[in-house]
């Protein structure tokens, strides 16, 4: 008699804790709605994603599941994982090196980060060149990358709306119905659709004196390398 008890309690914990656990679970991705991805593999074996599989996992973050946006109609299977992740290396870029400019200024930096993509002296992914040579301490291309600290957003507002305007400049003919397709990058003015380089107004590098400069807005001094543009 009493096993029989016992069984029946038992079984009337397990009902409740499975009724339980997904209203759990969805409460935490809710909560969290960004996290380090740490084990997972993302990147397909395709040897043409070999420049972004380079990339240590640890420099990359993903949304669960339960509330990743949906990937543009047109773009699926390995192409839409590689291009979540080019979207989001650009907002991870634009969230260490312009969240604190106005959109225009993070526009101007992302511009920088795909004109060097699309030139033969830079990786031709936008997780390459944002994280180009982040092994090699205070010598890379973005600071950030390299300086021996975590590259986690920690204001995920701030990053959630740099990954929109990362989606949005990165938007050609294959974004979803929803998505504005006029390219944020239209707002710049001519000379900085061309723009290779930026400092702060904080430091004064040498290679500054090398290149033409092209314009400011905000804290970036914007410039234009002859020798990357004559590679695109």
């Amino acid at each position: 008699m009493c096993m029989r008890v016992c069984v029946a309690v038992l079984a009337a914990l397990v009902t409740v804790v499975l009724n339980v656990m997904p209203g759990v679970a969805a409460e935490a991705a809710q909560a969290r709605p960004w996290h380090l991805t740490s084990s997972e593999t993302w990147i397909p074996s395709d040897p043409s994603y070999l420049a972004i599989a380079a990339l240590p996992r640890e420099t990359l973050w993903t949304q669960p599941a339960a509330v990743q946006a949906p990937a543009p109609a047109q773009v699926t299977g390995h192409a839409a994982v590689v291009r979540r992740k080019e979207v989001q290396c650009l907002a991870v870029g634009l969230y260490h090196e312009a969240r604190g400019e106005s959109e225009l200024g993070q526009i101007a930096v992302a511009q920088v980060i795909l004109n060097r993509v699309a030139s033969r002296k830079y990786p031709d992914t936008v997780c390459g060149v944002v994280f180009e040579n982040q092994h090699r301490r205070n010598a890379c291309q973005f600071s950030f990358a390299c300086d021996g600290r975590s590259d986690q957003p920690r204001d995920m507002p701030v990053f959630e709306r740099l990954s929109a305007l990362a989606e949005a400049v990165m938007c050609h003919s294959d974004c979803a119905p929803h998505v504005n397709r006029e390219s944020p990058l239209a707002r710049l003015p001519g000379g900085l659709r061309r723009a290779s380089h930026y400092h702060t107004t904080q430091v004064s590098p040498g290679w500054g004196r090398r290149i033409r400069k092209i314009g400011r807005i905000g804290a970036h001094i914007f410039y234009v390398s002859d020798r990357v543009m004559s590679s695109l």
